[in-house]
């Protein structure tokens, strides 16, 4: 893929992970990158996740996918 490659980018912040996929407007998939979601359990039956690591696993992942594309990325 060259640096002038027009690509499409989708992001799905799920409850366990956050995916980050790239594909070629052809519909070829580029590259695909995740990040876990940690989820705490004060107490029986209770599921938590902290916000803010809503944001650091979106980051996470999309950085891999584009790394994995040939994408030069800084956080």
């Amino acid at each position: 893929m060259t640096s002038n490659t027009p690509c499409l980018l989708g992001l799905d912040c799920g409850t366990q992970s956050a995916k980050a996929c790239g594909w070629r407007l052809d519909g070829e998939p580029v590259a695909r990158g995740e990040a876990a979601l940690g989820v705490q359990n004060p107490r029986e039956g209770w599921a938590e996740q902290d916000p803010g690591e809503w944001w650091t696993s979106a980051r996470d992942a999309l950085l891999a996918e584009l790394r994995k594309a040939g994408v030069e990325a800084a956080p």
